[in-house]
């Protein structure tokens, strides 16, 4: 690598950086505030006689893929945990599990949805209004929200893929070892004495 190319990746990696870290600073504030009239997936699940049938107003991240069914409709998939927003290994402590809920609509309501969560990319931040349905009849029984309006109201993007933390480091020592036992072994059965 020459020094010109690597003073061009520590640039990058540090307008990735400023930009990652900018990106987690305005996240709270499209964040659901308490009476911002959004609702979570935790508080439907727990409650979910009180709102069956009823139009809530939902946010989070569209994660996994789209599925197109037929007649122009689809289902997408809208996380609102909060570990959305870094790795979960950056949390001091862990709380709470992995939620969000179906939601069904159609396609054209997702016409501005670019980026799908996955461990490449953070997903976009949708905001749904619709009925949310605790077993709902015409879904084959499922909990989900039937969607009146599907809005984009932050862009997702591909996750940097440089590596941080200790983990490549392990997988090259632990590399380095496998390969000093099995040169250790290979010298060992080459020195024993033929029988």
């Amino acid at each position: 690598m020459t020094r010109a190319s690597f003073s061009r990746t520590l640039k990058l990696g540090a307008i990735s950086a400023f930009l990652l870290a900018a990106f987690i600073l305005a996240l709270p504030a499209v964040a659901p505030a308490s009476g911002s009239g959004t609702i979570s997936s935790e508080e439907l699940i727990e409650n979910s006689d009180r709102y069956n049938e009823r139009k809530v107003r939902y946010r989070g991240e569209v994660v996994g893929d789209i599925l197109r069914r037929r007649g122009g409709y689809a289902w997408i998939a809208v996380n609102d945990d909060p570990y959305g927003r870094r790795p979960t290994r950056r949390y001091a402590e862990l709380k709470g599990g992995n939620t969000g809920l179906g939601v069904f609509c159609r396609e054209e309501q997702l016409e501005d949805v670019e980026h799908l969560g996955s461990y490449r990319e953070v997903g976009d931040l949708v905001e749904v209004e619709g009925t949310f349905y605790k077993a709902s009849p015409e879904h084959g029984g499922d909990l989900c929200i039937v969607a009146d309006h599907v809005e984009v109201i932050l862009k997702g993007h591909r996750v940097n893929d440089a590596r941080y933390g200790w983990e490549p480091l392990l997988a090259v020592a632990l590399g380095l070892a496998s390969l000093l036992v099995a040169a250790l072994l290979y010298w060992q059965a080459r020195s024993r004495p033929a029988a």
